[in-house]
């Protein structure tokens, strides 16, 4: 048992002392508190070049995640039919690799809708 436990500790040492990623976590929801949204396409950009890094989907909660290479400026575009894309930038500068940072966005309903 004390092996086992020595193995994982050293791993968990190991992996997050070598980690270069941060670990973005977020959620969309509905301007006015209407509710969260499932299903947006959040498209990860980098602020600067606007090279698409990835793309995520949102949860049943609205909630996502992504790794994120640490020390750069993100662009989240979001996108979901009837919503107005929205776009909020996100920062790893300074967070350390292996930790989370974090994004709330916001959503509008097109007119009419």
């Amino acid at each position: 048992m004390k092996r086992i436990n020595l193995i994982a500790f050293l791993l968990f040492l190991f992996t997050g002392a070598f980690a270069q990623n941060v670990i973005l976590e977020g959620y969309v929801f509905e301007e006015d508190n209407r509710g969260y949204l499932n299903a947006v396409k959040v498209t990860i950009l980098n602020n600067n070049s606007k090279a698409v890094i990835g793309t995520v989907y949102s949860n049943l909660d609205g909630l996502f995640t992504a790794e994120l290479p640490a020390g750069a400026d993100y662009l989240l575009r979001a996108q979901k039919d009837l919503f107005e894309i929205k776009e909020e930038v996100v920062s790893t500068r300074g967070v350390k690799p292996g930790a989370k940072t974090y994004a709330k966005v916001k959503m509008t309903r097109k007119p009419g809708y």
